[in-house]
């Protein structure tokens, strides 16, 4: 049991430690996740490296230790890296961008309309759906919601869906309820890491694209006014060296 939790230790420092050792070479790098090179640094990068370490070291030890039977070690590496993968996915863009963004009172009211609507339809997928399809359709129904949150208020919004409808659907999950529970434990996981998966990675990218976009139009407004400035300078000069 010591060695196993050493090595767990070891293995979960490690990982996130080289994931983001390798995010930060990439050059200009800004944790506000404000432009698409910054987002795909975290999911092709940081995420799948950081995990696939403490995946490889953390079960490497468990079987080790004779918990499992060797025979299994592959199916046990994809579950372990796919959870700690979208672990990074889901908590790393929220921790960056939490307290990056200001918001007045219009948006707070919309935020918080976003936040109920999630609310409702994970009533609606975990408690009122009949039938196991029925919670698969609701379930695809979060996927708006997490848009709704990225096209209006970028990365800090659409990593605090994300975060909410993923706490919401691992316990609900965990408690054997919604649509991700219905097989096997194994097969029930990878259902539910694809599906977190998807909605993490489509805001995240969606934001980033929007974010990136607004820079570069306030940069070309700015342009734009200093070089009418410049014009509206010349045009003065002009005028009172006629005048003169």
């Amino acid at each position: 049991n010591l060695a196993r939790e050493y090595g767990d230790r070891k293995g979960n420092t490690a990982g996130p430690l080289a994931g983001a050792w390798l995010t930060r070479q990439i050059s200009g790098f800004t944790p506000s996740l404000t432009r698409l090179k910054d987002v795909f640094a975290i999911i092709l990068i940081a995420a799948p490296t950081g995990a696939a370490i403490s995946a490889c070291v953390g079960v490497t030890v468990l079987f080790g230790a004779g918990v499992a039977p060797w025979i299994t070690f592959g199916r046990a590496w994809a579950v372990w890296w796919l959870g700690d993968a979208m672990g990074v996915l889901i908590l790393t863009p929220l921790a960056l961008t939490l307290f990056d963004r200001r918001i007045n009172s219009r948006q707070a009211a919309e935020l918080g309309a976003l936040l109920a609507s999630v609310a409702a339809t994970w009533l609606l997928m975990f408690h009122a759906s009949g039938t196991e399809q029925s919670g698969t359709v609701l379930a695809a129904a979060m996927t708006p919601f997490v848009l709704w949150g990225a096209i209006r208020f970028e990365t800090c919004g659409a990593t605090a869906v994300v975060f909410l409808v993923s706490c919401v659907v691992v316990w609900e999950t965990g408690l054997g309820r919604g649509p991700f529970s219905g097989s096997t434990p194994a097969h029930n996981a990878a259902l539910l890491q694809a599906f977190l998966a998807v909605i993490s990675v489509s805001g995240l990218t969606l934001a980033a694209a929007i974010a990136e976009r607004s820079d570069l139009i306030r940069e070309q407004a700015r342009r734009e006014g200093e070089a009418e400035s410049e014009r509206r300078y010349r045009r003065i000069v002009e005028t009172a060296n006629d005048g003169i």
